[in-house]
């Protein structure tokens, strides 16, 4: 019996000096992980406007406004849907929707600057605006 209490006791003391040997080693030789969660939301446009696209923009000052990039042809306030009116910059979905119920119970544009008349839209947007938009009589 002493024997078997002597093999139990030499298997729990090399069992104990392992353990050891493997946390020190995950303490000294292990990096560290962080775990980050990432966030996947939908951007408006006025917010894409805002995130820099590439290193060198993050530079540019306050309130600067790149060019919009394959905007091939004036957007028509009186013909244009709401996917459409949403890739002006400054206008998301629901400033669109607006654009098209003060078209549909005012009429057509008349002019580009009646564009200022529909809520949300103000005159520091319709700056951003008023090169990218025309009115032309619906078809």
């Amino acid at each position: 019996m002493d024997q078997d209490a002597r093999q139990i006791r030499w298997l729990l003391a090399v069992a104990v000096v392992l353990c050891a040997l493997m946390i020190g080693y995950n303490v000294l030789f292990v990096p560290q992980v962080t775990l980050t969660t990432v966030v996947e939301t939908d951007l408006s446009s006025a917010a894409r406007a805002a995130v820099p696209s590439a290193p060198g923009d993050a530079s540019q000052p306050e309130g600067y406004e790149p060019e919009p990039v394959g905007q091939a042809a004036p957007v028509n306030l009186n013909t244009a849907d709401a996917e459409e009116l949403a890739t002006l910059p400054g206008i998301g979905p629901a400033t669109a929707q607006k654009i098209i119920a003060y078209r549909e119970s005012v009429g057509a544009f008349q002019s580009t600057e009646e564009l200022m008349q529909v809520d949300g839209i103000g005159e520091k947007t319709f700056q951003k605006l008023k090169e990218l938009v025309t009115v032309e009589a619906a078809e």
